[in-house]
This record gives structure tokens, C-alpha cells and sequence, in this order.
């Protein structure tokens, strides 16, 4: 992977700063990037120990976390279908799956959180069958692991109790989930007091990773209110102004489905409808379909209050919920594909159907079909050509972490934020790499102004996008190649 992919997403740039910051400086020095910077160090920790870059160490993390994901869907087809055919299904729609392929080339920490939530879900799932604590335990301790990662994954300790709700009739589950809920609840506020002490753990460091979503609940109603407002102002008028509150809460509850949908994919999409004499024909087992269900309506709800905090949800956001419907996918497929075994003709036509499912799926996973971004790549490798010491300004992380120049980054941050001439124009360094699209009318005239005042060196371009480099200080050491 780190060589069919040699850039990172935007975020892998900052986990992989992180990372070497850990490296040179340890955990307070990372936290000065990054508030929860746990999955840099790991990245940081696999680097020092193998001598494998960060990058490189970041990727062989997540084959690792991928493995797991894979490993933890096709144990639940397993017991929630109760055979290996159910579990091996549900592995090749994991495999197979656009979206999730979509992210193998990034550094990202929602890896390790999918790994931990699947994993909880799974143990969770063996407790109700075998009424042993040690399961359940063993899964709350996946999701303080999986805080590390994302601090949300605390959100589901409450899981368990929530799915008593649809389990209200099995007493033995019910009894022992209190009972050992009302013990972890002792052992969590005598936890409490010791951190609060200070004794042990550093309670600024430790709760830094919380601040971010403290404050995204006290804006919460503040939010909401400028929601409404705007709803108001430039969509409803007279009586019907008082309905923009639940407009508001109906228009972010069909955006979340909408990209639930789109996460979901369309191949996945046709294979449930083709599915659909399965899954009307057969009824699993609520008890093995429980955790899942309550999981699926209680994240979905978090979804929704988070998008309406934050404006804001990605693909991979909404990924869990599709990564917990593949066991139970998996099971009407293995079904559906018994079921059929009688006709000759039925079981030919199932074949060619599935091949042709099959086929497409593996090749649109090695594939893109979407717009290079080889203009991205050329702009990196010319400057890697400049000696190191020279200095560098970008609007864009990926450009100013893999040039391997001495990236301004406050100034890239200011870039990327807020991009202005006055901004430009006091900018003393070597070059400046502005990335934009092509249609982009403010980026156009702000590269058009400062052009004005310094040459265009270099200029790399795609069909939608360009990356317009100058040269900003007048440094004869810089104009040269490093081999020149």
C-alpha cells in the first residue's frame, strides 16, 4: 500500500506529524498537534522499534486493524448465522466492499475505533450466548481501548443496558447485565476519584481529548438556535416559521440517511434488493441480532446529534453502520445461495450473477475510476528536488509534508483557513504552493494578484485542478536541483 499509494489523506498528514513529534519529543510534544495523538504513537512507537518510516509503520498498523475488522465480521456471520458458510460471506462482503476499500490507502484512526467496536459487538454477543462475564468485561475494556483512538467509543458502555430493551424477555441475560454493570459502575467512580486526585495520570492530558466534544455539547441549543434561524430567514415565512426547529431536526435526519445510503453503495444496494426473497423468507434469531439492532439505532442517533452540532459528517463517519449490517448481510446471501441449489437453471443464473458481482467489486477495488491526482504527485517530486533547507508555504499539508522542505507550517495553517493577499504578501519564504480548483473564482484571482508581484515557476495540472508554485524570496541556493 505505501507504494500504490505514495501520498495521504489531509489527516494522515497531522497523524503522521504527530507521529514524529512523539519520536523527537514525546507525548506533551504530539499533544501540541494533536490533542489525542494515541494512534500517532503508536505510529511513532512501531517506527522507533522497526526503523520503518512513519508513513510506512502507519500502514502496516492498519493491515493489521483491516485483518481484525475482517476477522470480527466474519465471526459474527458466524454466530449470528451458525454456520462457517454465513461467517465466510459476510468476510468476502467485508473484502469486497467500495467504501471501505476506499480508505485502505489512508492513515486515519477510525481503523483502530471500527477494530474495537466490532470487536465489542462481537464479545458482547458471545456473553448473551454463554452468560460469561468474562466476555462482556473483556468488550468494555475494547471500547476504553478504542477511546484512545476516538474518544466517542466511551458512548457505547451504555450498549449493553440499551439492549436489554429488545432482550427484556430472556431474565437471565437481564439480570446479569445489571449485576455486572452495577459493579463496573463501583469500580468507575472509585477510578474517577483516583484520576481526579492527580496521583496516578496526568488529568490535563488525559482529559484534553475530551475538551473538543464538552464543548460541542454546551453550543449544542446555541447551535440549534442559529439552525432555526437561518431556516427561518431564507425558507419559511408567516405561520409556517413555526415549524423551522423540527424542519431543521427532519432536513439533518434525511442528510444522515442519505449518506448512510451512499456508504452503504449502490452494488450493496442492488444485492439487498436481490436478496429480499432471503430476507423475507427467513427470521434470525433475535438474540444474536440484538446488539447489532440497538447498536445500528443508537449510532444513528448520534450521527444525527452530531451533525446537527457540527455541520459536518464524511463517509467514514456513517461507515459503522454498514460495517455491522455485513454479518447479518452475509447471512440472507449464504441463504439465498442454498436456497436456489435445487433448479440447475436457478443455480447457473445465481453463478453468473454472483461472478459478475464478484468481478466487478475486486476490480473497482485496485481501481479508480475517478480523476488522478498525479498533478499532486509531479508538484512534490519537483520539489523534492530543491535542497531541504529551502523554505515552503502551502495551502495544502500533503504538499508541505512530502516535499521534505522546511514547511512553514503556521503559515500553511493560515493558508488553508483563511487565505488572503495580506496573508501572501508577508510571507518570507523560498516557495509558495497554492493548490486549488481550476473553478474556484476567489483562489483564481488571489494566484492572478500574486502573480503580479512574483514569478510563476512551475505549474502542474490536472482536468479539474492545479498546483501554481512561486518562487517568493529571491535564494540563489534554492533555484538549483539538489543533484545540480
Amino acid at each position: 500500500m505505501s507504494s500504490t499509494t505514495p501520498l495521504t489523506n489531509t489527516d494522515g498528514v497531522l497523524y503522521l506529524r504527530a507521529a514524529e513529534a512523539f519520536m523527537s519529543g514525546g507525548l506533551s510534544t504530539a499533544q501540541t498537534l494533536f490533542d489525542n495523538p494515541y494512534y500517532s504513537v503508536l505510529i511513532g512507537s512501531l517506527a522507533s522499534i522497526t526503523g520503518l518510516e512513519p508513513l510506512n509503520a502507519a500502514h502496516l498498523i492498519n493491515a493489521f486493524l483491516c485483518a481484525a475488522i475482517g476477522w470480527a465480521i466474519t465471526d459474527l456471520g458466524i454466530l449470528i448465522g451458525g454456520g462457517r458458510a454465513a461467517g465466510l460471506c459476510a468476510g468476502i462482503l467485508f473484502l469486497l466492499h467500495p467504501q471501505f476499500n476506499g480508505y485502505r490507502g489512508y492513515v486515519i484512526r477510525d481503523f483502530a475505533f471500527w477494530a474495537c467496536l466490532l470487536g465489542f459487538l462481537n464479545l458482547q454477543l458471545r456473553f448473551y450466548l454463554s452468560l460469561r462475564n468474562r466476555y462482556l468485561i473483556a468488550g468494555l475494556g475494547l471500547l476504553l481501548v478504542g477511546a484512545l483512538f476516538r474518544i466517542e467509543s466511551l458512548f457505547f458502555v451504555v450498549l449493553p443496558l440499551l439492549t436489554l430493551v429488545p432482550l427484556k424477555k430472556h431474565i437471565s441475560i437481564v439480570r446479569q447485565t445489571l449485576r455486572l454493570h452495577s459493579l463496573l459502575a463501583i469500580v468507575l467512580v472509585i477510578a474517577v476519584i483516583i484520576i481526579a486526585s492527580g496521583l496516578v495520570i496526568d488529568l490535563d492530558s488525559l482529559a484534553r481529548p475530551t475538551k473538543r466534544f464538552v464543548d460541542i455539547g454546551s453550543q449544542l441549543l446555541q447551535t440549534l438556535q442559529g439552525h432555526e434561524t437561518a431556516f427561518k430567514d431564507h425558507l419559511l415565512n408567516g405561520y409556517l416559521e413555526d415549524y423551522a426547529m423540527a424542519g431543521v431536526i427532519a432536513a439533518f435526519f434525511v442528510i444522515v440517511i442519505l449518506k448512510a445510503l451512499k456508504s452503504f453503495t449502490l452494488p450493496y444496494l442492488i444485492i439487498t434488493i436481490i436478496l429480499h426473497r432471503s430476507i423475507s423468507s427467513i427470521r434470525l434469531s433475535s438474540l444474536r441480532t440484538a446488539a447489532i439492532f440497538t447498536f445500528f439505532c443508537y449510532y444513528f442517533a448520534i450521527l444525527i446529534g452530531f451533525t446537527l452540532s457540527t455541520t459536518i459528517i464524511q463517509g467514514r463517519h456513517v461507515l459503522p453502520l454498514t460495517l455491522v449490517c455485513l454479518p447479518i448481510l452475509g447471512c440472507y446471501l449464504e441463504h439465498w445461495l442454498t436456497l436456489q441449489q435445487s433448479s440447475r437453471q436457478k443455480r447457473k443464473r445465481r453463478q453468473w450473477l454472483a461472478a459478475f458481482f464478484g468481478t466487478y467489486l475486486f476490480v473497482d477495488s485496485f481501481i479508480s475510476f475517478g480523476t488522478p491526482k498525479t498533478y499532486l504527485t509531479d508538484a512534490i517530486n519537483w520539489l523534492q528536488e530543491k535542497p531541504t533547507h529551502c523554505t515552503l508555504a502551502s495551502n495544502d499539508t500533503k504538499i508541505g509534508y512530502f516535499s521534505q522542505l522546511k514547511t512553514n507550517w503556521a503559515a500553511t495553517g493560515q493558508l488553508i483557513e483563511s487565505p488572503s493577499l495580506k496573508l501572501l504578501n508577508t510571507l518570507s519564504t523560498d516557495y509558495l504552493a497554492i493548490e486549488h480548483h481550476k473553478k474556484d473564482p476567489f483562489m483564481s484571482t488571489l494566484v492572478e494578484k500574486v502573480s503580479d508581484d512574483h514569478n510563476i515557476i512551475e505549474t502542474f495540472e490536472s482536468k479539474k485542478r492545479r498546483v501554481v508554485i512561486f518562487q517568493i524570496n529571491n535564494n540563489p541556493h534554492c533555484s538549483k536541483n539538489t543533484e545540480d
